[in-house]
């Protein structure tokens, strides 16, 4: 349903609007070459392109091969591989490293646009730089994310919310409902998932539980509220880099005009989820395996 909602939404509203009144094109930030995306690709290049994929596909079969025995260096002192602190576990962002970094240079290597060590370096330093304005970002966002965690505003509202649905004592769809829009607010100023459950959980699981509604329902009406909401929030962790993202394509791209482009689909999402999740409820069908 989700995914038939953004595509419509895109389909028929944002994406025609965007071509009439914010008509998008690459900003000159690098070569031209790397602004041509639509460039089909050469011989030589699928070629190049083929032999990458069998570089990703040998460095896995290696990674396998190396795992799969009992003595295996990847493997914790029990003999697991996928255990807190195992080397496996340990190595993730090294072997993924690798396996970005080997077809890449392969691809170059065959493609003719690495030539030595000195062209790897160049593409990585020019990669590094596009985020640097990211980077700037971040750290703004840091600061005001930090202040406003130590301000605990964001547990105020959570228990204020939760005690003002709980006094209401109103029917079962309509608490569901509640549960939705008190999950879909908080969002806006407690970016981190985990952390709105737990302030949320210990007062309004046992508010819904009073009104015939078991524990998962309140986490479906929760994270039905929490997503909703995640492309408007600036303290969603991704945010600033969407906002960079676009400003690949506009340069007076902001924070607004992100959250007013997102705008409509939370909008439509909060709208037909809940009542998905309502019709559900009244159905008696189970959220999930019995």
């Amino acid at each position: 349903m989700i995914i038939g909602l953004a595509w419509w939404l895109t389909d028929r509203f944002i994406e025609p609007r965007l071509q009439t009144s914010m008509p998008w094109s690459p900003v000159a930030t690098g070569p031209a070459d790397e602004l041509d995306l639509a460039r089909p690709l050469t011989s030589t290049e699928r070629h190049a392109l083929g032999w990458g994929v069998m570089s990703v596909l040998a460095m896995l079969l290696l990674t396998a091969a190396s795992a799969a025995p009992a003595g295996s260096p990847f493997r914790s002192p029990n003999g697991a591989l996928t255990a807190p602190g195992s080397p496996l576990v340990d190595s993730i962002v090294p072997l993924l490293f690798l396996v970005a970094l080997v077809p890449g240079v392969v691809f170059g290597r065959l493609a003719g646009t690495i030539r030595s060590h000195r062209d790897v370096v160049t593409g990585m330093t020019r990669s590094i730089a596009t985020m640097s304005s990211f980077l700037v970002m971040a750290f703004a966002a840091a600061q005001f994310t930090y202040v406003f965690r130590e301000s605990n505003l964001g547990a105020l509202f959570a228990v204020k919310g939760a005690s003002a649905l709980k006094a209401l004592h109103l029917p079962v769809p309509v608490m569901i409902a509640g549960m939705v829009l008190l999950s879909t607010s908080l969002n806006l100023f407690i970016g981190s998932a985990s952390a709105k459950w737990a302030i949320l959980a210990p007062v309004v699981v046992p508010v819904m539980m009073s009104a015939g509604i078991a524990p998962e329902w309140t986490q479906a009406a929760f994270r039905v509220g929490s997503s909703s909401t995640n492309v408007i929030t600036p303290l969603m962790t991704y945010f600033p880099l969407v906002v960079l993202f676009c400003r690949r394509y506009r340069d007076d791209f902001g924070i607004g005009t992100l959250i007013r482009l997102m705008i409509p689909y939370s909008l439509v999402f909060i709208a037909a989820w809940t009542g998905l999740l309502i019709v559900w409820r009244m159905a008696g069908w189970p959220l999930g395996l019995q």
